[in-house]
């Protein structure tokens, strides 16, 4: 049976110290998280922050970390980063983490699924799965390694996966591309990380769309998610540069500066009709604040609309996701 629920990914609060963001998740409606990024994985990884302070808060909030996404910055080498996942396995496993996503490049070479065998068998030995995430192969490529190395798991990302489809191999982003997707890997999935998917943005303005810019049906998604029976876990991915992205093309009509770029000018027609679902305080924006803030640092988050951004997205899969998947076949 599927959980129905829906856990939140610390990214959309990257740039908060660990204990705000967990408050943040908590306010958003959230009971259960992702640890993600460089100041909250790698600050837990690293000591920054204690792991029994951390218990104490979680406690607290009444919140239960799932899972844990790696944050190395590098080519993916067990070897060079083996310190890294020691420790990462003994705060999992202290946190009651159910599972790792690792998030690499993979090349098709034998050492590399040696290593992933070794790291199989590393995060087993504490009670927890280890996954590897769709980045820039098709499924069949993900199937093959699944095959050959016992135990290893899978995280699907929608996102990643119809750029890739949709990038490389020059395929229409749709359901159909995504079933394709899916289907080889599904018996190994165990993780989902939910966002807005749309390659034809993404190509422009980058990854981390929010919910309601993807160009399938959530309805359509929760009928593959039952035909495949999964009942892994549902992660809502968001990320800090979303509201931005969002944004960004609504600003950039009313300011008029669309000129003769074709493609980017059926976008923000798109965006608008897809923002006036959104809550209205997401609209009721200092237009000239956020672009200047877009300006100076796309990747930065604007304070107060991460939050924002949270809570929609929970509502938002909660009524085009969820609300399928709790009905009968």
């Amino acid at each position: 049976m599927l959980k129905h629920e829906l856990s939140l990914s610390t990214s959309i609060f990257f740039e908060d110290p660990l204990e705000e963001a967990l408050k943040k998740t908590k306010e958003t409606g959230y009971s259960s998280l992702e640890i993600n990024g460089e100041e909250h994985t790698n600050g837990l990884v690293e000591g920054k922050y204690k792991i029994e302070e951390t218990k104490r808060i979680l406690r607290k909030l009444d919140l239960e970390v799932l899972s844990f996404h790696t944050f190395i910055t590098e080519d993916f080498s067990f070897k060079k980063h083996k310190d890294y996942y020691h420790k990462l396995a003994e705060v999992a496993e202290k946190l009651e983490a159910k599972i790792i996503v690792d998030h690499m490049t993979i090349e098709d070479n034998g050492e590399v699924r040696s290593e992933l065998k070794t790291l199989v068998e590393l995060f087993s030995s504490k009670g927890i799965q280890y996954t590897i995430e769709n980045l820039d192969k098709p499924g069949e490529f993900y199937l093959e390694i699944m095959n050959e190395v016992p135990g290893l798991a899978f995280t699907f990302d929608v996102c990643h996966s119809l750029n890739y489809k949709h990038i490389k191999e020059k395929k229409e982003p749709n359901i159909a591309s995504l079933i394709e997707d899916f289907r080889p890997v599904a018996p190994y999935t165990v993780n989902l990380h939910l966002l807005g998917a749309n390659p034809k943005f993404n190509r422009t303005l980058g990854d981390g769309l929010p919910p309601g810019t993807e160009v399938f049906s959530w309805k359509e998604f929760a009928h593959l998610l039952k035909s495949s029976n999964y009942n892994g876990q549902l992660t809502v991915e968001l990320f800090p540069q979303g509201i931005t992205q969002a944004l960004l093309p609504v600003l950039l009509v009313m300011e008029k500066v669309l000129k003769e770029d074709e493609e980017l000018a059926l976008n923000p027609i798109t965006y608008f009709d897809t923002l006036k679902n959104l809550p209205d305080g997401l609209l009721n924006l200092d237009t000239g604040k956020l672009r200047l803030s877009y300006k100076k640092n796309p990747d930065s988050s604007v304070r107060g609309f991460d939050e924002l951004l949270a809570k929609y997205s929970r509502e938002f899969f909660e009524k085009n996701l969820l609300s399928f998947l709790k009905k009968g076949h």
